[in-house]
């Protein structure tokens, strides 16, 4: 099953980072191995970078993957490569051989001639069963003299990583955080309804919050990028007033939200059960308010009532999950006895009423 995964290559010209699609061979497309085009691996010094340039950019060769549509929906902590997909390739080493040798496939680089390089460790790595004989002896030696296969094989992989050739990367890299641009407004991303909302929100316990749109609906983009196309460049008039106006005509300004505004309803429902956890009640009593104050904006009074304390999702929030968070040692006794499917039910009711009311822009 193919998956894209980012990747870090150190090569002699540093460190750098990209994507790739493991085991693409079975992809049922047209998409390739890496993240590039052009016989190049289009690669970048951050994960940040990286993000921003998937974030808005479809004009290379995994574009053309049904998986591509939810890469750029990852968050930016998402293409930082994990220690088990970073690969040093200054030096030969046997983990690093195979990933070199999937750069040098997709690259299209054939092993130079003029050399006996058959049966060297890097070339049996390379698909080429009908080119490069089985060697299976522990001591054999590299060629003697001149460069060895595997200094070739980087010098050239070398040549061909960096970034892409427009070299524009998005502005999310050194953008300003919104807040700073548009004081009060915050980055908000919420999970519901398998859709992740990349929206705007301006907190106000007093007067009540104020989500980017009219009362009665949300606007909300599939990702930041598409989301700062709408509210820099779009056309609709909500956006020339405040407080979305200070926004306008910006190309420099970060729509990523932090940690805390990253809020997936469908997860907190899915964690409802008898297995719930410390932890796992401290995040639904963080998403209460979330959902009521949408509700309110909304109009949808069936979702506000429905944490009522008569109600059983209500009766839930005030009670178990209070007593969990509080260490009480009943708490954990109660969530074994007690009934959780009408809580689930109507958590999962809510959650569908708020996304009917989501307008997407992109």
């Amino acid at each position: 099953m193919p998956e894209i995964v980012p990747v870090e290559l150190t090569l002699p010209s540093g460190t750098w980072v990209t994507l790739h699609q493991r085991d693409w061979d079975d992809a049922d497309d047209d998409s390739l191995a890496f993240l590039g085009g052009d016989d190049a691996v289009y690669a970048f010094p951050s994960a940040a970078e990286l993000s921003s340039y998937a974030g808005g950019n479809d004009d290379h060769h995994l574009g053309a993957s049904p998986l591509w549509p939810s890469v750029k929906r990852r968050f930016r902590d998402d293409f930082t490569p994990s220690a088990e997909n970073s690969y040093d390739l200054t030096r030969p080493t046997e983990r690093g051989q195979d990933m070199l040798a999937e750069l040098l496939v997709y690259l299209r680089m054939e092993v130079p001639e003029g050399d006996d390089w058959s049966l060297h460790p890097l070339a049996r790595a390379m698909p080429q069963p009908s080119l490069i004989p089985v060697y299976t002896g522990a001591d054999y030696r590299l060629p003697e003299g001149g460069t060895t296969l595997w200094d070739w094989a980087v010098s050239e992989v070398n040549a061909r990583v960096g970034p892409p050739p427009s070299a524009e990367v998005s502005a999310l890299v050194m953008a300003t955080p919104v807040e700073e641009v548009a004081s009060g407004v915050e980055s908000l991303w919420v999970g519901l309804d398998n859709a992740g909302a990349h929206t705007l929100v301006v907190r106000d316990d007093e007067t009540g919050w104020v989500f980017l749109g009219e009362p009665g609906n949300v606007v909300a983009a599939g990702s930041a990028a598409g989301l700062m196309a709408f509210v820099s460049h779009g056309q609709d008039p909500l956006l020339d007033s405040e407080p979305w106006q200070p926004l306008r005509g910006r190309d420099d300004v970060d729509f990523e939200p932090y940690e805390d505004n990253v809020v997936d309803l469908d997860e907190l429902g899915r964690s409802l059960g008898p297995g719930l956890d410390r932890e796992g009640a401290e995040a639904l009593l963080g998403a209460r308010q979330l959902m009521q104050e949408l509700a309110i904006w909304l109009g949808l009074d069936d979702v506000t009532t429905a944490f009522d304390e008569d109600r059983p999702l209500g009766r839930f929030f005030v009670r178990d999950l209070l007593d969990l968070v509080t260490g009480s040692s009943l708490a954990a006794g109660r969530l074994r006895e007690l009934d959780f499917e009408p809580i689930v039910a109507s958590w999962q009711a809510c959650v569908s009423d708020l996304a009917s009311r989501v307008h997407w822009v992109d």
